[in-house]
């Protein structure tokens, strides 16, 4: 085999194999977006208690919206220092080298 495949973005590239001599590959989970994920997770259950509330599963709906809020509270700070640490520390953007054999 003469070539290497790669998949990327806009689709798979081949490469000469006598090209490459090393491969990096980024790896990491997605960097700085608790805050987001959790804007996110409020959202979609404000929007389920809004709905429970205004059904047949009121008392439901009345506990779950101050329980959401309740979630956000505790838990911003602790999202917004995972992001702060994540652009601090540059955690996703390790580097992993592939040999090429």
């Amino acid at each position: 085999m003469d070539t290497i495949m790669i998949q990327t973005k806009n689709g798979p590239v081949k490469i000469a194999r006598t090209a490459v001599s090393r491969i990096e590959m980024a790896v990491g989970k997605r960097s700085g977006h608790a805050l987001r994920d959790l804007g996110n997770g409020i959202q979609k259950g404000l929007r389920q208690g809004v709905d429970w509330t205004f059904s047949t599963a009121a008392p439901i709906g009345i506990i779950t919206i101050p329980g959401v809020l309740g979630w956000a509270a505790v838990s911003a700070p602790f999202c917004a220092l995972a992001d702060l640490h994540e652009k601090i520390t540059h955690t996703s953007q390790k580097k992993r080298e592939i040999k090429v054999m």
